[in-house]
């Protein structure tokens, strides 16, 4: 059977993995933000995945899982915002306790301007949340929503990350611990 959408999808990547594979070595030594991802959003690759979401609840099958498949051996950085941005929005569409209007905001920047997320989680203290421990960040309820205060040190891409899902405990007692959504306030000045 011919799916000229799916065929389409394999040459954009292909070419796209290729170019990520040329980036790699002088991305590694620099650190610098991928430039391909523009190139992955302009093509609607995001916006793609995001539909795709929609339709079959993260299932991967189809064009999207062979997107992603294909950015995996490009180049690291690239392929993990990519799979993050994926990951994240499955993970807001399959739950329907969060915010809606957040959720919606984050969806409709990812559709319309490639608007990116990723998790901001590993702290000086405390390392990686994987060792165990609370989180040193603090989420303080305020009438308005919620204050979150604390200090992360590292996530992928973040220079050019719109939104961030901040791991974080409430001051409450007992804690509860989880991963708040915010909006960077200066996208293009880290």
């Amino acid at each position: 059977m011919i799916h000229p959408e799916r065929d389409d999808w394999a040459r954009q990547l292909t070419a796209l993995r290729q170019q990520m594979a040329e980036q790699a070595a002088s991305l590694d030594a620099s650190g610098e933000f991928p430039g391909v991802i523009s190139t992955i959003c302009v093509r609607g690759l995001v916006k793609s995945r995001r539909a795709a979401i929609l339709r079959r609840r993260g299932r991967q099958s189809g064009p999207a899982a062979a997107g992603h498949r294909r950015h995996r051996p490009g180049e690291p950085a690239t392929a993990l915002i990519v799979c993050m941005q994926y990951l994240h929005h499955l993970r807001l569409a399959e739950n329907d306790a969060r915010h809606a209007p957040l959720r919606q905001q984050v969806f409709h920047d990812a559709v319309e301007h490639g608007g990116l997320i990723n998790s901001l989680r590993v702290e000086p203290e405390l390392g990686s949340p994987a060792r165990g421990g609370l989180p040193d960040t603090v989420a303080t309820r305020r009438a308005e929503g919620w204050d979150i205060s604390g200090h992360k040190i590292y996530t992928t891409g973040i220079e050019g990350l719109r939104w961030l899902a901040v791991w974080a405990r409430s001051d409450d007692n007992p804690p509860l611990v989880g991963t708040a959504g915010a909006r960077t306030a200066r996208a293009s000045a880290w």
